[in-house]
């Protein structure tokens, strides 16, 4: 159940509201990109325009705390939002970073998410975040969709649902930090990415209601206190536009359709917390209206709080959508009452914060947590030749590790790295490391059998924009048949767990899920027999 709002409470929303002119309240309705700007821009937003949100990514949890600070000078308190998706360290650098929610899914214990969602809340806030846009409660129905694998829990629903209402519950559990499931209705039943193009969810109403229906349902019961509408088609709710002229487009997506938000989402599921749309600047999105139909195209559509929005643009264009009455005062009061209630449910509203971060020893701890996560979710997939674990590796021995991995389309900054870690463990063990990234063709050689004790050949696709297929520099290395029915050769995944579809010949093949450091340390004490690979697949690799 939604964390109810307090009569103390109520009264002072309906005071802000009431003192707030027109330019306040479609100011308050919009969140801000905070990366880039500086300390003083961040204040000028606050106090001047009076932003209601503030948007941080792939920063110091030190700066973090800046931004959040900078923010304080508004008449009504500044929500601090982030993608903690898989621990604050996801996109807090220097916080604990947990494997991500594929491989947190596939230890197939509840107590993973919570532990996860319990230090994601704690800190978080200790750094100044208040909302976090997790859990992604999609289903990874289509091995080719870039965006979603690691990122889901994966295609079952049952577990989707476990470990997603595992995670809500502890993130909110001591009113620290909103949680928020995404993206409704429901991404991952297609192979497109919405970054790039409007998504269609396109199961039928009884396909949707007995998976994802079922899903959205748990996390409006759990209580969430958002939920983020993408920029995907349901057209057994919305199929076309209205408007012959626009039926080329193909369906609306639900940040542009009453009929999915409000009539669907609000009416009929019953969701009464805040909507805010996925990020203005996705083509899934931009690609059918003009820019300066964004702002009030999204309210009027049923989100409350508008992502990414640049308020000098946008909110005098707002008003103007006001005075001709294509955006009424009514909406506007509902979507600021909306996210003035969030504001609450976090405890903004209640007075002065202060949580001064935490000390190292808790980050410790907290990270130690999430290597016992990384430890029980990696799945030994197959072994035809039964060469693992490599137990007869001695210290000493000659190692050779590769990473396969793309060169273009990161998505978060972490993953244009290399696997450091694993090579950084095993010369902790004593063995003696040579490391390739990509080698070209040729590289790889008959030789190597002779030349080395054992070979870990790292496949790392994580999310990206565009495609997770293999190609271009990262494919070279598997030309020629050195690596074929040789059992000192180990091929292991850090990301995309499907790619058994690409090199279906691979005599042996192990799933991490997450490149992060704390999976790629849990990959070496499987590899060497030091923990068992206790992993459940989330996802299924039937032929």
């Amino acid at each position: 159940m939604l964390k109810p709002i307090t009569q103390q409470q109520r009264e002072k929303i309906a005071r802000y509201i009431s003192e707030m002119t027109w330019q306040d309240k479609l100011s308050q309705v919009q969140c801000i990109m905070g990366s880039f700007r500086t300390t003083e821009e961040i204040k000028e937003a606050a106090a001047k325009w009076k932003v209601g949100s503030v948007f941080i990514g792939n920063q110091t949890k030190e700066r973090f705390r800046e931004i959040a600070d900078a923010a304080k000078d508004a008449d009504v308190p500044v929500i601090i939002c982030a993608d903690l998706v898989h621990g604050a360290g996801s996109r807090m650098f220097g916080a604990t970073e947990f494997p991500h929610y594929l491989a947190c899914a596939a230890t197939d214990v509840e107590d993973s998410m919570k532990q996860m969602g319990e230090i994601t809340a704690q800190e978080g806030r200790a750094y100044g975040v208040h909302w976090t846009f997790g859990p992604v409660v999609d289903l990874c129905l289509e091995k080719n969709n870039p965006m979603m694998h690691v990122r889901t829990a994966g295609d079952d629903t049952q577990r989707v649902r476990r470990m997603s209402k595992a995670f809500v519950e502890a993130v909110q559990k001591e009113g620290l930090m909103a949680a928020t499931a995404k993206h409704f209705p429901g991404d991952g039943a297609d192979e497109r990415d919405t970054h790039i193009t409007t998504l269609i969810n396109g199961l039928s109403r009884e396909e949707w209601e007995q998976s994802y229906g079922l899903i959205w349902r748990e996390m409006i019961d759990s209580g969430v206190m958002a939920i983020m509408g993408g920029h995907i088609a349901l057209p057994f709710i919305d199929p076309q536009y209205e408007e012959e002229a626009l039926r080329y487009k193909g369906p609306r997506p639900a940040t542009l359709s009453k009929a999915i938000q409000l009539d669907f989402l609000r009416g009929e599921l019953g969701f009464d917390g805040l909507i805010v749309s996925d990020a203005l600047n996705m083509v899934g999105f931009g690609a059918h209206i003009r820019r300066e139909e964004y702002g009030w195209r999204l309210l009027e559509a049923g989100s409350d709080m508008l992502l990414w929005t640049d308020p000098v643009q946008d909110t005098p264009l707002m008003l103007e959508a006001m005075a001709n009455g294509k955006l009424t005062e009514e909406r506007v009061n509902d979507a600021v009452r909306r996210v003035l209630e969030l504001k609450a449910r976090v405890g903004l509203l209640d007075g002065e914060e202060a949580f001064p971060g935490l000390p190292e020893e808790t980050l410790a701890k907290n990270k130690d947590i999430a290597q016992r996560v990384a430890d029980r979710s990696i799945t030994i997939v197959r072994d035809v030749f039964s060469s693992l674990p490599m137990k007869g590796l001695k210290p000493g021995a000659k190692v050779l590790t590769v990473t396969a991995q793309y060169e273009e389309g990161y998505r978060n900054k972490r993953d244009e790295k290399d696997l450091v870690f694993i090579d950084e463990e095993l010369r902790k063990r004593g063995f003696q490391v040579d490391h390739l990234l990509n080698p070209g063709e040729g590289k790889l050689s008959d030789q190597m059998k002779e030349q080395y004790d054992a070979i870990f050949i790292n496949i790392k696709y994580t999310p990206r924009y565009g495609s997770v297929r293999l190609y271009g520099e990262s494919f070279h290395m598997f030309k020629g048949s050195w690596w074929v029915e040789n059992p000192k050769v180990v091929f292991t995944s850090f990301g995309d767990p499907y790619k058994l579809y690409d090199l279906p010949s691979l005599h042996n093949y192990i799933n991490v899920y997450s490149n992060c450091e704390v999976s790629q340390r849990a990959a070496v004490k499987v590899w060497l027999g030091e923990i068992e690979a206790a992993g459940k697949s989330p996802v299924n690799l039937d032929n």
